[in-house]
């Protein structure tokens, strides 16, 4: 088609897939999304698609909507998040009960996920763990929202979030994939109760930070091809331009931009050839 556009000119996208710890990672003060989007500037753009109380159930229901809305733009997804589970591990009888899966669906629902996500040409995923969670801090976010001072059970916890961590752990594995182990490492940092959280699920500042750190790390080790010497800017800078003719200079920058587009992307395509190749061998010897 005669519209189209150059390859070049059209910047793939980094996709974060989740519940309200995805919808609220834009928070301007620490959102883990907001350094994610600051981190790839002009190199990937962040499309956020978390929605606050959702679980696995009907993410999945979800996603096929998600990825054709992406596919529409003609973007290619660079990058995948995959986070759920806080909402799952609700505990029934409760008074969340009605986001609850059972650990073991929550475990397929993710799978299935990563499936769609792989049918659709998403090569580089990542899987998150629900948090730990702080029960004395969700008794007190019920009695909040309750308008009372009654004791009451909470509505999740970080026995049964555990679960959740394991199940998500488990399809991590079995599909080899990169996993952030927030449950673990959160638990890891001191005071993590008060510091990192501010109702015993959702993130204060610093715990948003912390989930950064932890992302930006595990990208590092799983997926060297993302790093921001790997990747190219989008445009040339503008002391490039040239002032006098810049009809000129974009025209020629044009098949220049393209050419190193398609250099970039040969790269990283055998660069996951190299991977997959190496895992391969991996397991052979493994089961050999």
């Amino acid at each position: 088609m005669a519209n189209e556009r150059p390859p070049c000119l059209v910047r793939p996208v980094a996709l974060l897939f989740g519940d309200s710890l995805t919808e609220r990672s834009m928070d301007p003060d620490g959102g883990w999304g907001a350094a994610l989007a600051h981190h790839f500037a002009r190199k990937l753009d962040v499309v956020n698609r978390g929605c606050g109380g959702y679980n696995s159930r009907w993410g999945l229901k979800l996603l096929e909507q998600v990825l054709a809305q992406v596919a529409s733009s003609g973007q290619q997804v660079a990058l995948m998040t995959i986070w759920f589970g806080a909402n799952d591990a609700a505990i029934p009888g409760r008074s969340a009960e009605r986001q609850h899966v059972p650990a073991a669906e929550f475990g397929d629902n993710l799978a299935a996920m990563v499936r769609m996500a792989r049918a659709a040409g998403i090569q580089r995923i990542v899987l998150l763990t629900p948090p730990p969670v702080g029960d004395d801090a969700r008794v007190r976010h019920q009695q909040k929202r309750m308008g009372i001072s009654t004791a009451v059970p909470p509505d999740r916890t970080l026995e049964c979030a555990g679960h959740y961590a394991a199940a998500a752990r488990a399809t991590a594995q079995a599909l080899g994939l990169p996993l952030v182990d927030l449950y673990e490492q959160l638990q890891a940092v001191p005071g993590w109760r008060d510091s990192l959280f501010d109702d015993g699920l959702h993130f204060t500042p610093a715990g948003s930070r912390k989930v950064w750190t932890l992302l930006r790390d595990t990208l590092a080790g799983a997926y060297p091809e993302l790093s921001l010497e790997a990747l190219s800017n989008q445009f040339p800078w503008w002391d490039k331009w040239d002032a006098a003719d810049p009809d000129a200079f974009w025209a020629a920058a044009l098949p220049q931009m393209q050419a190193a587009a398609q250099q970039q992307q040969q790269q990283q395509q055998q660069q996951e050839r190299d991977k997959k190749e190496q895992e391969k061998q991996q397991k052979e010897k493994k089961q050999g």
